[in-house]
């Protein structure tokens, strides 16, 4: 898990993971892994870490993908700010306007 990943490096300079590994198992809180100020996340194909600080209400399914009620989610800007409170975030794109148009370009770019 990235927790592990984290924790065990913390002395090491560099630590690379998923965006998607910033993703609660459970309820709408990403548990706050570190609040030092002196960490840098770097985002290669940035766009997907840059939303989702408000909340949607999607269906929740069991195991057989059957609706079994509502549940409330984020993004994944929300849950690596969760576990990362004081990081400075850096993002990188090299997303364009042409060709295939993600809805949260224009406001987020």
């Amino acid at each position: 898990a990235i927790e592990r990943a984290l924790i065990s490096s913390i002395w090491r300079r560099a630590v690379y993971c998923y965006y998607k590994s910033f993703n609660p198992e459970e309820g709408n809180v990403y548990e706050t892994l570190f609040e030092r100020r002196n960490i840098v996340v770097i985002e290669d194909e940035a766009h997907p870490t840059q939303y989702g600080f408000k909340a949607k209400t999607i269906d929740d399914k069991d195991a057989d993908k059957n609706v079994i009620g509502k549940k409330i989610v984020y993004g994944f800007a929300k849950y690596m700010r969760d576990a990362l409170t004081k990081a400075t975030y850096l993002g990188f794109t090299g997303y364009t306007d042409r060709g295939h148009r993600c809805k949260h370009t224009g406001s987020i770019w």
